[in-house]
């Protein structure tokens, strides 16, 4: 199994700051070519050139010029690139709390994954106003971001996500279930019970479907496991915990579902190269 691209630590793209601003330049067979993952952050991107898939929790799309996405902790996504090509994109990455729950409460509850294709003068809008963020952003760019920079960047990432919301909120009036959908709620179900002993047949029955249908839904469209799935985000959520925080060590992996902490530690040090110890000293460095 390669959990080399599975997790992505915050550490290694945000310094000490909540969030991070980038113009990228994506070529078929890079690093993340093709290889899903998760990430204790945020990322909202808008793709301006070039042409590839952009594909999140099973559902895939063309990532073409206009194409606006935003990836949570909670998604299980990828960026594929043919050979020879590549992809133009601005994209924001940010931890948990830089937005408002006001904000990001409504996209846990949403029908779709996060990505919108706006048209014409709606898409020059988007457009133009991540462009802002990232002039706003390099206009100071140093080692440290200075706070009414870092308000201008925040104000207009909130600003944009909502629009986006209300945009996605108009296309899902009156939308049917899918079997897309199963994923959906089944990964809401997992983000609200992972703390508990889930298993597979009880997010099965929560999503209405047989626990043997269900397994195997969940990994073609995935293309993970459901138990790896539940795996990788538990180890996600408990990094936020080791990092920022003073709780034992015992305590987190008991909080994040995990019932041996000796089979936290060796899991932990597997994804993140570090034992947990390791990682929350070197986290406050």
């Amino acid at each position: 199994m390669d959990t080399s691209i599975g997790v992505l630590d915050s550490r290694l793209f945000l310094s000490k700051e909540d969030f991070a601003v980038w113009d990228c330049h994506t070529e078929g067979k890079g690093v993340f070519d093709g290889k899903p993952h998760f990430h204790d952050f945020y990322e909202l991107s808008y793709f301006y050139g070039g042409e590839g898939t952009y594909t999140v929790n099973g559902v895939s799309y063309p990532a073409r010029a206009g194409l606006l996405t935003l990836a949570t902790p909670s998604d299980y996504h990828m960026l594929s690139v043919g050979q020879g090509k590549s992809l133009h994109y601005y994209n924001v990455i940010f931890r948990e709390g830089f937005l408002s729950e006001t904000v990001t409460s409504p996209i846990y509850r949403k029908r779709r994954p996060t990505v919108l294709q706006p048209e014409g003068e709606d898409r020059e809008r988007f457009f133009a106003a991540m462009r802002e963020i990232f002039e706003d952003y390099v206009r100071e760019s140093q080692e440290y971001t200075p706070p009414l920079t870092a308000r201008l960047v925040k104000n207009g990432v909130e600003s944009l996500v909502i629009r986006m919301l209300a945009r996605l909120g108009e296309g899902e009036r009156g939308l049917s279930e899918s079997e897309d959908e199963t994923v959906r709620r089944a990964l809401l179900y997992v983000r609200e019970h992972y703390r508990e002993r889930l298993t597979l047949p009880e997010v099965a029955q929560a999503v209405e479907r047989s626990p043997g249908y269900f397994s195997g839904y969940f990994h073609e469209k995935m293309k993970i496991p459901f138990s790896e799935y539940l795996l990788r985000f538990r180890l996600l959520a408990a990094a936020s915990y080791v990092s920022s925080g003073d709780l034992p060590l015992k305590e987190i992996a008991y909080l994040h579902g995990f019932r041996s902490f000796g089979y936290f530690s060796s899991t932990f040090k597997s994804y993140f190269g570090l034992s947990p110890r390791d990682y929350r000293a070197a986290s406050r460095r």
